[in-house]
């Protein structure tokens, strides 16, 4: 996945029609109201950050933001595209095994990115972020769904329930990737094996899904 998203960075923009802050933030009014209130005024961790698109939309309102993410050409676009925003710190991290010294967050944010962990590791994954909220921390992934124009790529499915999908990118090179859609039933029993509060929406016309983990008090 790595060697993928280093790949596909220099298109990664045309891929997600991303055509700056602005027009992305009239697009995904509907998600970005209701994530608002938890990440206003909060230090925020970001997962995956990629090129940085949902990283400057939520530094606009958040205390700050430390995004990282695995793909060294991903986070290079990413700080042209932030460098003058300035409660946004940028790092190269690995999303599985985490290291962020002392520091605490009011919530981690990750988009894009849940439907690439394999399901084997969708629970552990989530127990390593546990310890790094506050009090009544919050957990917000959101994600795409099942759609017509993801699916021509579908290839099988591997004995673990893992979807993969045939990636072809312009500089001719292939990979297979995971892309899983959980459901909301499988988000509660996920939540619940946890111990976290779950809020679930699903955007029909954004054709996206957003879940917010909730540590209980």
């Amino acid at each position: 996945m790595i060697e993928y998203y280093n790949r596909r960075a220099p298109w990664h923009d045309d891929y997600m029609s991303f055509n700056g802050f602005p027009a992305m933030e009239k697009l995904l009014r509907p998600i970005i109201d209701t994530i608002a209130p938890y990440v206003t005024n909060k230090d925020i961790l970001e997962i995956a950050c990629g090129t940085g698109n949902w990283t400057g939309l939520i530094s606009q309102r958040a205390k700050s933001v430390l995004a990282g993410d695995s793909s060294e050409r991903s986070l290079d676009i990413a700080g042209r595209k932030l460098k003058d925003i300035k409660n946004i710190t940028l790092r190269e991290f690995d999303a599985f095994n985490l290291d962020t010294g002392n520091l605490k967050f009011d919530t981690i944010f990750a988009a894009d990115w849940y439907s690439h962990i394999p399901n084997s590791s969708t629970i552990p994954f989530l127990q390593t972020l546990i310890p790094l909220l506050r009090l009544e921390g919050t957990i917000i992934i959101h994600d795409i769904i099942k759609i017509p124009e993801i699916e021509k790529d579908y290839f099988a499915t591997d004995e673990d329930g893992n979807r993969l999908y045939k990636r072809s990118l312009p500089d001719g090179s292939e990979f297979m990737v995971i892309k899983n859609y959980p459901t909301r039933e499988d988000l509660k029993n996920i939540s619940q094996s946890l111990g976290l509060n779950l809020e679930y929406y699903f955007f029909e016309e954004l054709k996206r899904w957003l879940a917010i983990f909730q540590k209980r008090a």
